[in-house]
């Protein structure tokens, strides 16, 4: 009983939060600044990456650049440094920028070590290329959209949350149906 409980608050919970972030965007896009400060943990990964594939790929040192400009950005926002939501998402931008211009450089490494699949790395790369120009040219409209997509994104959780209770009724008359018979 209490996991469907605690199921149905955290489900309650997520659709709310997902929808004053969709009511409220500019506002809530503070709040979710912090989210972007785990780009620390995501600078370290790359850091360690770049390093240790520096001999096999030869544009990995373009990681180890990204992967520290991905650290400081990370603690920009994770000490929320008196910034304009809008001067938030021009960092933010010239991350998803830069971290595009990498994937398609480390695209060109991977076709040239026979990977298959290295143009869909590519395209993929220029897309987010092409999304980091529009957020430092609409920086406005990128944090109302940012802000919206995550609270589309956490309502779509709650409600998911929600359909989870029919498995777990079952799962929990399985269970009770197993210990009644290992009881006999």
């Amino acid at each position: 009983m209490k996991v469907k409980i605690f199921l149905i608050i955290e489900a309650l919970l997520m659709i709310v939060l997902g929808v004053v972030c969709l009511v409220n965007p500019k506002t809530s896009f503070y709040g979710i600044t912090w989210l972007v400060g785990l780009l620390i943990s995501s600078g370290v990964i790359t850091l360690i990456f770049g390093l240790k594939t520096d001999d096999v790929l030869p544009n990995a040192a373009s990681n180890t650049l990204l992967s520290l400009f991905q650290i400081v950005i990370g603690f920009l926002f994770i000490v929320k440094l008196p910034l304009a939501p809008e001067t938030l998402v021009v960092v933010f931008a010239l991350w998803v920028l830069l971290e595009g211009l990498s994937v398609v450089v480390g695209a060109i490494d991977y076709h040239r070590a026979g990977f298959e699949k290295w143009w869909l790395m590519g395209l993929l790369g220029m897309v987010a290329m092409g999304l980091g120009l529009y957020a430092l040219c609409k920086p406005q409209n990128t944090s109302i959209a940012i802000t919206s997509l995550i609270g589309m994104g956490i309502v779509a959780i709650g409600f998911v949350r929600l359909m989870a209770l029919p498995a777990v009724n079952r799962r929990q008359q399985k269970m009770r149906a197993l210990r009644s018979d290992a009881m006999l």
